[in-house]
């Protein structure tokens, strides 16, 4: 199966607004003393859906969590991702391009308590669907 999360992580590198904005993008938590705003990545799941003679399709779900100090910095720094990671989004997977990243759900909680000095911190949650097709796993 293609390597949907380290694909997701370069194309996030090469897009110079999340970047500036977020800092890279951290697979499942960011390092001891991030500074806010940070953003990262979680393996949901990840399933074959069917395998045609050579090709195997294989839908992946990842979460992106952008954590902030205000709900209003989470907020506007969610629509940066929901803009970058849209249907046609250039993103590799082993060297392959996704056929479609969607979408499909995301939610905002208040962490009480959780940020430098005992500040509350804001996460909003992006879910995608990443679709990817190649040879099948064996």
């Amino acid at each position: 199966m293609a390597d949907v999360l380290e694909g997701l992580a370069a194309y996030w590198s090469s897009r110079p607004e999340l970047v500036l904005a977020m800092g890279p993008l951290y697979d499942a938590e960011a390092p001891e003393g991030t500074r806010l705003p940070y953003a990262v990545r979680l393996l949901v799941s990840e399933v074959p859906q069917h395998t045609t003679g050579d090709v195997e399709t294989v839908v992946t779900n990842v979460s992106v969590v952008v954590r902030a100090s205000t709900a209003k910095a989470a907020r506007d720094l969610s629509a940066l991702v929901r803009a970058a990671c849209r249907k046609d989004a250039p993103i590799l997977a082993d060297g392959r391009p996704v056929l479609h990243c969607l979408r499909v759900g995301g939610d905002m909680v208040k962490d009480d308590g959780r940020g430098p000095l005992g500040r509350d911190v804001w996460a909003v949650t992006t879910d995608l669907e990443i679709m990817t097709a190649g040879p099948p796993s064996r």
